[in-house]
């Protein structure tokens, strides 16, 4: 059995995560962590029935217990101090929280560089928003321009979401199967970013969306009644076209949790970045 601990289990995704664990016949939830829980409690979270998970308000905490490999759904700041945290104490991390700068993950890269265990960053565990992010990875060598707009729920803390950013960060680039950059400049067709140039003026400021990777614009669109969803829409002269991946409910992240939680481990490279290989792509 694979013994997991979840990071931020009393949020909507640690709770989703617990359940799903909790039904696999490889994964084994040995523990949750969460700042909601003072010191070492017991609890039964509604969605779990009557499974109760020890919870412990510190990451610390967690050295006493067998585990194999953290979940991370906390933000930005902890799943980079919590990541720091795995490294050191030889802990294998995945890490499904948005908001890590690029900056953050190539220090995380090194930290485990120097570790014996692994760390996954996963922008969007739903398989079709992976399709969605190499399809349009594909489309930006042969079309001249694209946009991405992503929608979610009023509740989310970052913006633009870092699906978004991977996606823009892909576009225009190679992306190894450690998930570093490498550039198309040697390939025969243009990328996005030298064909992004604009000649428009916003009369509100913001209007035209934020700058992302690639130059590419991002529209980020928060609203209650949603949950995660975008389009990336990419045209040349006369045609568009338009990629677009819905997550409904919360379940369409599960498989890919599951996965990456079983796959860790076994990663040749110290931190990956997505699931993309994974899944063979």
């Amino acid at each position: 059995m694979i013994k997991v601990a979840i990071l931020g289990i009393a949020g909507s995704m640690g709770r989703a995560s617990a359940k799903a664990i909790l039904d696999d016949d490889v994964l084994e939830l040995s523990c949750g962590v969460d700042p909601k829980y003072k010191g070492d409690g017991v609890s039964a979270i509604a969605e779990l029935g009557s499974d109760e998970i020890t919870i412990h308000d510190s990451i610390e905490r967690i050295k006493q217990v067998d585990i194999d490999v953290c979940l991370d759904f906390t933000n930005a700041q902890s799943a980079y101090s919590n990541a720091l945290f795995c490294a050191q104490n030889a802990i294998n991390i995945v890490i499904g929280t948005s908001g890590l700068d690029e900056e953050r993950v190539q220090t995380l890269r090194v930290a485990f560089e120097k570790s014996s265990s692994k760390c996954l960053v996963v922008p969007n565990f739903a398989l079709g928003a992976v399709l969605m992010m190499r399809f349009a990875q594909i489309a930006s060598q042969w079309m001249d321009r694209a946009e991405i707009i992503e929608l979610h729920h009023d509740r989310k803390l970052d913006s633009p979401s870092g699906t978004s950013i991977a996606t823009a960060r892909g576009m225009g680039n190679k992306t190894g199967q450690d998930g570093k950059q490498e550039g198309f400049e040697s390939q025969s067709q243009p990328s996005i970013l030298e064909l992004q140039g604009s000649n428009s003026i916003e009369t509100i400021e913001g209007a035209r969306g934020a700058l992302g990777p690639n130059s590419v614009r991002i529209h980020s669109v928060r609203l209650p009644g949603l949950l995660a969803h975008q389009e990336v829409i990419l045209s040349s002269l006369g045609e568009s076209l338009t990629i677009r991946h819905d997550s409904y409910d919360r379940s369409s992240f599960m498989p890919g949790v599951l996965l990456a939680l079983k796959s860790v481990s076994n990663l040749e490279s110290s931190l990956t970045v997505g699931i993309d290989s994974l899944l063979g792509l």
